[in-house]
């Protein structure tokens, strides 16, 4: 139809009008958008883009109308926006053949995001709300040291290496090590700032790939985080709690604070936190013969070789439960407390803890108060030793 016409029956231009469109073929302005159908999930303070020929502008919805448009014969219910500003160019920049609108939004997950930062700092922040670590007094976190990338858009970096060989000029993919956090980015409230635009040159303790010690002096914009390996070695340490927090950004999720910084980076992806940790004496199992018993020989005692006695935490009368084991040809003895009153033919024993930490294993008389011991009976003491466990 010519430009000039909107009636379906004056459909005969003159062959000079060049090129042939409908009359209002456009966006007439941005507070005139109209739609193609009735959209009822397009409302007011959401966003919409217009799309065409690689261009993309986004727009705020200021009113939205469903309306009855009749043009040319035809007549349809269609949704007329306004957006938030006036685009003069908008005819131009969106011709209304080849454009697209983008609306009806719809509100999406974000998903979680990865640090772009190593495990260093007083903070903690546990992937999950736990609040069972509210009373937690301190933390041992085991992992493995955070490695780093040079990026590709990165200039040639220097490492100098604490052996007094020569520098050794980094080229983009090869790989550190970080072993010291101290020279890394903490802001006052203990947070770790993002890396990304960290362009201060900052003077690095690294190792590198031939696990030689040294310095670099780069900006940590440089790098990139590369993930460890299982056969990397394990770092641990362990740390005291200032308290522990519930903070909902950027999820809900447990923080604890230290009480000081980390003495190692970490890489977060290979790291664990076991917060629930007590002191715990680290022993290890052994055997001995104590020596030979005779049934005719009344309150027979045995001094342990092997000292001090490990014990483990239990619920009884003295917060404590010894890990002696006495077998008798392979039979276990039960301890006691005290041997007063225990029948004449009980298997049991009672210990004593000497002043110089040495134990003390006792036997009875086999007589009422005490206990019968068998003649030519070898006693093998088996002492096992406690290793802590994430307690």
């Amino acid at each position: 139809m010519p430009a000039t016409s909107d009636d379906i029956f004056s459909f005969f231009p003159s062959r000079t009008v060049t090129p042939w469109r409908w009359k209002g073929d456009q966006i007439t302005s941005s507070s005139q958008i109209d739609l193609d159908n009735t959209y009822s999930k397009v409302v007011v303070n959401t966003w919409f883009a217009l799309v065409a020929s690689g261009l993309v502008q986004l727009y705020k919805v200021t009113s939205v109308a469903p309306i009855a448009r009749s043009s040319f014969a035809i007549s349809a219910k269609i949704t007329r926006l306004a957006a938030d500003y006036s685009d003069p160019k908008i005819s131009a920049f969106f011709p209304l053949q080849t454009t697209s609108v983008l609306a009806q939004s719809e509100e999406l997950t974000v998903a979680r995001q990865p640090l772009d930062h190593a495990l260093y700092g007083a903070v903690l922040d546990i992937d999950a709300l736990r609040p069972d670590l509210v009373g937690a007094q301190a933390v041992a976190i085991t992992g493995k040291a955070q490695k780093l990338s040079v990026n590709t858009s990165a200039s040639t970096l220097s490492f100098q290496p604490d052996d007094g060989t020569p520098a050794l000029k980094l080229k983009p993919g090869d790989i550190v090590t970080l072993i010291d956090p101290r020279p890394l980015p903490i802001n006052t409230d203990s947070s770790i700032p993002d890396w990304i635009g960290s362009t201060t040159a900052r003077k690095l303790r690294v190792s590198d790939a031939n696990g030689r010690t040294g310095t670099l002096k780069a900006p940590l914009s440089a790098f990139s985080l590369v993930s460890s390996t299982k056969d990397d070695p394990d770092m641990q340490e362990f740390a005291l709690v200032s308290s522990v927090l519930a903070v909902n950004k950027p999820y809900p999720h447990t923080q604890i604070l230290l009480k000081d910084p980390l003495t190692k980076s970490y890489d977060r992806t290979m790291t664990t936190v076991n917060a629930n940790v007590g002191l715990a004496t680290a022993g290890r199992s052994v055997t001995e013969i104590m020596g030979n018993g005779s049934a005719a020989t009344p309150n027979q005692s045995f001094v342990l070789r092997q000292k001090p006695l490990t014990y483990i935490q239990s619920p009884t009368p003295t917060g404590r439960l010894s890990t002696l084991q006495v077998r008798a040809n392979g039979v276990a003895w039960k301890e006691v407390p005290t041997l007063y009153q225990q029948k004449p033919s009980a298997s049991v024993f009672s210990t004593l803890n000497q002043a110089d930490a040495t134990t003390k294993v006792l036997f009875g008389d086999g007589v009422g108060n005490t206990l019968y011991l068998f003649q030519n009976i070898a006693w093998k003491l088996s002492r096992q030793m406690i290793l802590p466990d994430d307690r």
